[in-house]
């Protein structure tokens, strides 16, 4: 077996502790950014109770790396042509003094424009489509219930037919609590979520997971808030035992930030939480001695090369910083600094450094140019020990992994007429892993030489989207 496909098992778990890579280090932003102004436009067909916002979606692009493949003696990257279609609806209620409904969906139809049996394979349908029902928005107490299905599409980290398409479903609700004279607002939110692969093994990398979230803000200035953030989730592994070498592990990661947000000034906007996390990682036992001298003797590892713990949980200090700066209604720059961490399918948990930065400028009210970059250092916890007592694994001769990764993106968006739009997108994404090897593995050859199983992928995106809306 060549590769296996470690680095995207890998890079997949991570995502999949998501609610949507919002890919944690696909996502170049921070979180609660600020945002140009929507522009007004006069939309939707009306009814007496309803307005329907059909919108049409025709993009080309074009992939230099479909397949996130690294460039070196084993593998070359595969660049690809492509064509997406994307209708799609919302369809919301008029009366909004008791009951608010937003109903919403949208299918993606991507066609690649390739003779390779293996890229054909990749065309496909994905989409979401999603409900949510609040009852007296405005009241001191408003109640929300809410549900969103996605179908994503996703390729392997090697040429394949396979894929890592998922199917994700959200169901639950929340309470909004605005007393007195709302300058103090609690929420509580439950959702069950399920992220099911649909083109791997046995249930392999399928979970479900409760989702609990505490928000608080209280407001002491007119713009500037006190905030909380607690985040709770019970995740479990739906396949049986612990998967191929102890790779899943169920978990309660525990997030829970408290600080400061809001306009210092007309112009400066300043955010910074600061909190802990835990990862909960449920605890298993360390292989053998015997089972542990086994893979000494048959590899020749050394006392150092051998785990010394194993399911271990992230235990430490999660923040975020951020500045931004308002020059105008049209102007708009910011930077910040995350530290927090994800679970990871492969490895319990992944934490990371993120430095990003953002750029927004409106152009004589019909143009948005949007700047993302972002550079994250990653760190992952050390793999279960069942890795070095599996013998198709071979030779683990480290079990930490460290990597850096560069994003960049340009977006123009240009507001034709009323009822069309243009988007061209640009995207770069540089992945370097800082050891080696992945993990420090070499999966072996029937002949006994050793592969090199790298996840380092350099990969560039150019989008153009044509919109139709009315």
């Amino acid at each position: 077996m060549r590769r296996f496909g470690f680095g995207f098992y890998i890079v997949v778990g991570l995502l999949s502790a998501l609610p949507a890579w919002s890919l944690y280090a696909q996502d170049v932003g921070g979180a609660g950014q600020l945002n140009l102004p929507p522009l007004e436009r006069k939309l939707g067909v009306k009814t007496r109770e309803f307005v329907l916002l059909p919108s049409l979606g025709l993009s080309y692009g074009y992939d230099t790396n479909l397949f996130y493949a690294a460039d070196n003696d084993y593998e070359k990257p595969l660049s690809a042509q492509g064509l997406w279609l994307s209708p799609g609806v919302s369809i919301r209620n008029r009366n909004t003094k008791n009951i608010k409904a937003v109903f919403d969906g949208k299918l993606d139809l991507n066609y690649y424009l390739s003779d390779s049996d293996a890229v054909k394979e990749h065309n496909a349908v994905g989409g979401n489509v999603g409900l949510a029902v609040t009852f007296f928005e405005k009241s001191a107490v408003a109640l929300t219930l809410r549900e969103r299905y996605r179908r994503t599409l996703e390729r392997r980290d090697f040429e394949t037919e396979q894929d890592f398409n998922r199917h994700m479903n959200r169901i639950g609700g929340g309470v909004l609590f605005r007393p007195g004279g709302r300058a103090l607002t609690l929420k509580l939110d439950y959702d069950f979520a399920a992220d099911l692969f649909s083109d791997t093994d046995e249930d392999w990398g399928d979970a479900i997971f409760h989702d609990i979230r505490f928000l608080g803000s209280w407001k002491f200035f007119p713009y500037t808030a006190l905030v909380m953030d607690v985040n709770w989730q019970l995740r479990k592994y739906m396949a049986e035992g612990e998967g191929n070498y102890g790779e899943l592990t169920n978990s309660m990661p525990l997030k829970a930030r408290l600080g400061v947000n809001g306009f210092i000034t007309k112009k400066l906007s300043v955010m910074a939480m600061v909190g802990y996390g835990n990862s909960f990682h449920d605890e298993r036992a360390l292989p053998t001695a015997a089972e542990l001298q086994l893979v000494k003797d048959s590899v020749g590892a050394s006392d150092a090369q051998l785990p010394t713990t194993d399911n271990e949980s992230f235990n430490s200090v999660i923040g975020e910083a951020r500045v931004s700066m308002k020059f105008s209604k049209v102007t708009i720059l910011q930077a910040g600094y995350q530290l927090d961490f994800n679970d990871s399918l492969f490895s319990n948990w992944v934490s990371y450094h993120k430095v990003y930065g953002n750029f927004q400028q409106r152009i004589a009210k019909r143009v948005d140019l949007i700047v993302d970059v972002a550079y994250l250092y990653l760190t992952y916890a050390q793999l279960p020990a069942k890795f070095a007592v599996t013998p198709i694994v071979g030779l683990l001769s480290a079990f930490d992994r460290t990597d850096v990764i560069l994003l960049g993106q340009v977006r123009a968006k240009v507001d034709i007429t009323r009822w069309l739009g243009f988007e061209l997108k640009y995207r770069l994404e540089m992945v370097n892993s800082l050891n080696s090897t992945t993990f420090g593995t070499r999966i072996l050859n029937a002949d006994g030489s050793p592969i090199d199983d790298y996840i380092e992928y350099n990969r560039h995106v150019v989008l153009g989207t044509l919109i139709l809306r009315y």
